[in-house]
């Protein structure tokens, strides 16, 4: 997959050219190759110039819908920015657009994960269902859209989403001696902002699993893999001895004081360096 994406980043990008229908239906294919088993929820990508939408995965509809125009437009103030040229400026643009793909690209593989037994596959179950129904059940909508907004930045789906696309990018393009340096910093910039969204920072640091489960009422989920005690330190030792850093972030499960505060130095350390620059 890597390689494919890359060549299609070189091609359009060295030739001044945004991705277009052609360059969607050659991604549309590598990840059929690449995720085989998620053609059963998978069946196209196509341009749209909906404005409230930037990038959508419809269930019912099996596709992902995309506002190159409007992503163009929301990012084009970037290239001045990071004091990109006209070469770089298009690899920029074109990199948000595979975000943004990988973003819902990584929804449509949470169908499958949702299936599973263990810890992350309940965490994006219930990110979907709510513990109550499927997002896409329309009898339902307005409650389904009401839960979805109240607790988008603690939804175990769509941190999950907004933490895996760039990091995935950043494995395509890391170590391209022709991608500007910026671009890259950019991209690590993202997956720490990601990665602490959610997080609340009160007398303690309250993960965003724990926000999103006491919201849905089903706050007994995570407890059934231990993650509750009286003791906030106990809680967090408990499971620290499970995961790394890197999964209890994923899921957004407990971190210290500590660990929160070294993401936020190395997230506005990024954020400075490449402003001063």
């Amino acid at each position: 997959m890597e390689r494919e994406i890359m060549r299609l980043l070189y091609f359009y990008s060295l030739n001044k050219k945004i991705f277009d229908e052609l360059a969607f239906e050659r991604i549309y294919n590598i990840f059929i190759n690449t995720y085989p088993n998620i053609e059963k929820y998978f069946n196209g990508i196509s341009i749209t110039d909906k404005r409230y939408i930037d990038a959508l995965y419809n269930y019912k509809e099996k596709n992902i819908a995309i506002n190159v125009n409007k992503i163009v437009e929301e990012f084009t103030e970037g290239i001045t920015h990071f004091r990109l040229d006209e070469i770089q400026g298009y690899f920029y643009l074109n990199i948000q657009l595979l975000i943004c793909l990988f973003h819902e690209l990584e929804h449509i593989k949470q169908r499958e994960i949702s299936k599973g037994k263990n810890l992350f596959s309940n965490l994006i179950y219930y990110g979907i269902t709510f513990g109550k129904f499927d997002k896409e059940d329309s009898d339902n909508i307005e409650e389904i859209n009401n839960i979805y907004n109240a607790t988008y930045y603690y939804n175990p789906c769509e941190r999950d989403a907004y933490i895996t696309s760039p990091k995935v990018v950043k494995s395509i393009i890391d170590g391209d001696r022709l991608i500007h340096e910026n671009i890259l910093a950019n991209l690590n910039w993202l997956i720490l902002k990601s990665e602490i969204s959610g997080y609340t920072k009160k007398r303690v640091i309250i993960p965003p699993s724990e926000m999103f489960f006491k919201y849905i009422n089903k706050e007994e989920v995570l407890k059934e893999y231990c993650f509750s005690s009286d003791s906030r330190l106990i809680e967090y030792i408990k499971t620290k001895r499970i995961f790394t850093l890197d999964e209890r972030l994923r899921y957004g499960l407990m971190i210290s004081n500590s660990e929160y505060n070294g993401i936020i130095k190395a997230r506005d350390e990024i954020k400075r360096r490449v402003l001063k620059k």
